[in-house]
């Protein structure tokens, strides 16, 4: 059993590698564009590692695959949606703050 699971693995791993991201970009581009609907990239590098409370980085505080914890203020999360937090927070610059128990984005810019 685990000989055929590592087989999926090794094509699923070929299949993303090969995959054409650039393509895809460029589909989503074009759809978008024809929808007169506005494409923005934003930097995600260190989102799985980066609080978004209170900023804090350190690639250590990842418990596992699905677990994120800061070091500093003990945010606690699931990781993906805490790079999702994160992706949403610098699309304008914005940032998470938790309040009574609920998630705020604050944005930074002027009204």
């Amino acid at each position: 059993m685990k000989l055929d699971s590592r087989k999926k693995s090794k094509q699923l791993n070929y299949r993303l590698s090969t995959f054409p991201y650039h393509r895809f970009i460029e589909n989503i581009d074009y759809k978008f564009n024809e929808l007169e609907l506005g494409v923005l990239e934003v930097d995600a590098r260190k989102t799985f590692i980066t609080c978004p409370i209170c900023g804090y980085v350190d690639k250590r505080k990842r418990i596992s695959k699905e677990v994120f914890r800061c070091g500093r203020c003990g945010f606690t999360f699931n990781a993906q949606y805490t790079a999702c937090l994160n992706i949403f927070s610098r699309l304008d610059d914005s940032e998470i703050t938790i309040r009574s128990g609920r998630m705020y984005l604050i944005s930074h810019k002027a009204a």
